[in-house]
């Protein structure tokens, strides 16, 4: 059964708590989520910001 996807607020709580000092894998445990996951939101806002935690549309094949 997949998980519920994570709020952006949630992501940003994720971001912080890694900023702060927090492994990846003690966040993840938190926050309900893969280890791989909280490096994807990491990276994302690294990129982007708050912006950057924001849900992207999927694109399917034309």
């Amino acid at each position: 059964m997949p998980r519920p996807a994570l709020s952006v607020r949630s992501r940003l709580v994720l971001v912080e708590r890694v900023a702060a000092g927090q492994s990846a894998t003690a966040v993840a445990a938190q926050m309900g989520c893969s280890r791989q996951t909280v490096h994807k939101w990491v990276k994302r806002f690294d990129e982007g910001g708050v912006a950057g935690l924001a849900d992207r549309s999927s694109r399917g094949p034309s």
